[in-house]
């Protein structure tokens, strides 16, 4: 059954759904078109983009990390649940404000990975002044390089 004006009934809007889930826009296309359906990649993105939002627990270990969506113009935070090893936030800005409103939202956070920015830090001791931070792996091998290189170079 479709609702009126409905340009799929509801069978094919969910099997759509899952195809989109499972293999994207340009994969689902293929395997959309094996199975004769007409359907573009820009649909079945609209269609997972108004899906609700799966509901998570906050994470009890998470990694804070910057990325750059253009090289030294636009950059912000990521957070990774590093249990579950999947994103759980894209923030705006790489803050302490912004890491500091995230983390009194959704408390429970235990243990925070992140890099050696100041930022991060203090965003940290105010949102999550009871979670331990550690650095991150990276982090961790370049402070032991750094180290090393002044032990051996004096």
């Amino acid at each position: 059954m479709a609702a009126p004006w409905a340009r799929h009934t509801l069978r094919l809007a969910q099997r759509l759904v899952a195809v989109g889930l499972a293999w994207g826009g340009k994969a689902g296309v293929s395997l959309s078109q094996c199975w004769d359906l007409a359907v573009s990649r820009n649909t079945l993105l609209r269609l997972l983009r108004r899906q609700p939002t799966p509901a998570r627990p906050t994470p009890t270990v998470l990694g804070v990390d910057d990325f750059a969506l253009r090289q030294h113009q636009t950059s912000g935070t990521v957070l990774i649940d590093l249990e579950r090893h999947q994103p759980v936030a894209l923030l705006p800005e790489r803050t302490a404000d912004t890491v500091a409103q995230w983390l009194r939202e959704h408390p429970g956070v235990e243990v925070i990975t992140r890099d050696r920015s100041q930022a991060y830090a203090e965003g940290v001791r105010q949102g999550a002044p009871a979670a331990t931070q550690v650095a991150d792996r990276f982090h961790l091998l370049q402070n032991l390089a750094e180290a090393l290189t002044q032990v051996f170079t004096t």
